[in-house]
Order: structure tokens, then C-alpha cells, then sequence
């Protein structure tokens, strides 16, 4: 709910204060969505935000006692949660073995397998069968994967600028083999030499592995 169209950054300096003042479903009620949506205000969106975490929360309280359920089925029938809310939290907060996908995972995921696939997420069944396919076998490890994949997706395979002479996926990506040399020919444009007293010099840039 906090990170729609949100940085994670930005939720991140937050977040702290408003768990210790919220620390379950019953004290996010107990406080007035006014005074909520002014607390979250710096994140944007701050009425829609607080009436989100209101009506989640009574829902927990009325259905759970206030406890968040542990399986897929209930956590979706729970205001404001999708699938990869519902996914984080079976995966983060229950230690269990799920695939997550937003829209990030799917672009990084739709680019290596050179997949067309439609803006919403929800509507590409395909990539959480791909998704499901590859979490490791523990859940442990299944936790590493998608923290992975999500920073992965944000730092390297970017919406706009993608880094793929960074990529060590590159060699094999759909994605980065069709648009390699483009690629190539951005980099060389952002190079920019440095004078000083004694030399010229040039940054450097990766290579592209012809491998």
C-alpha cells in the first residue's frame, strides 16, 4: 500500500516510526484517517493511503482477530492486497517457499525470454508459472531469490536505461542480444575525457562479451 507509485527509499525512512506507532491492526483503527493521511503525507497520496490501511485493517479485525492470515486464498481477499502483496507476505513475513512478480520481475523475466506480455501483471499467468519455476528449493533460499530478483530488476534491468553491459544474464537474454549494439553506441556517447596537468584520459566502459 505505502510503495504504490512510491520509491522504496522514501518508504524506507518511514516505515520505522510508523510500525512502532502501528505495530498491529487494532492501533492503525484507533487512530483517525485525518491524522493518518497527515502522517503520510510525504509519501503522496496520503487520504488514499490511510483509507487503504483503515479498511485492511478492520477487515484483519473482523475476519482474523486482527492477525494476518497465512495462505494465499485469505490474504487476497483482504482490501487493497494483490498478488504481490499477497506473495511478499507468505514470502518475507512467513518464511514460505512463494514467487513474487511486479511489475519489475515481469519486465526483467518478459526481456530474457523475449516474451510479449500485457501491462497488468495479473494478466500474465506465464510469468508466475516462470516465476514459481524458478525459486530455489528451500524456503531460505526462496527468500534470497526474490530480494535478488527485485533488486536485480530495479538496479540492472531498468525500465529505462537498462544496463546490460553490466548484465551477466546478457549473453543470453532476448532482450539484450536484439538491442546490443544499440546499446553499445549509447555507452560510447556517455563517455566524456577527463584533462589534467599530466594526460589525457578516457573512462572506461564494460564490453559487450561477444561470447
Amino acid at each position: 500500500m505505502l510503495l504504490r507509485k512510491t520509491r522504496a527509499e522514501s518508504v524506507a525512512k518511514l516505515w520505522p516510526n510508523l510500525v512502532s506507532s502501528y505495530p498491529d491492526a487494532r492501533s492503525v483503527i484507533r487512530i483517525s484517517k485525518k491524522r493518518l493521511a497527515r502522517q503520510l503525507k510525504v509519501l503522496g497520496f496520503g487520504n488514499q493511503r490511510a483509507d487503504a490501511l483503515h479498511s485492511a485493517s478492520k477487515w484483519l479485525i473482523e475476519h482474523h482477530e486482527g492477525k494476518v492470515p497465512g495462505n494465499f486464498e485469505e490474504l487476497m481477499r483482504i482490501p487493497h492486497i494483490g498478488a504481490y502483496s499477497a506473495g511478499a507476505i507468505l514470502c518475507f513475513g512467513f518464511n514460505k517457499r512463494f514467487e513474487i512478480v511486479d511489475v519489475n520481475v515481469q519486465r526483467l523475466f518478459s526481456r530474457y525470454y523475449g516474451l510479449e506480455v500485457k501491462p497488468d501483471v495479473r494478466r500474465n499467468p506465464i510469468l508466475k508459472e516462470i516465476a514459481r519455476g524458478c525459486l530455489p528449493r528451500t524456503a531460505r533460499r526462496a527468500e534470497q531469490h526474490n530480494y535478488g530478483l527485485l533488486d536485480f530488476a530495479a538496479l540492472i534491468c531498468k525500465s529505462t536505461s537498462p544496463r546490460c553491459l553490466n548484465c551477466p544474464l546478457a549473453p543470453s537474454c532476448s532482450w539484450a542480444r536484439a538491442n546490443q549494439w544499440k546499446t553499445v553506441r549509447n555507452q560510447i556517447k556517455k563517455l566524456r575525457f577527463e584533462d589534467n596537468e599530466k594526460s589525457r584520459t578516457y573512462r572506461r566502459f564494460p564490453l559487450v562479451s561477444s561470447e
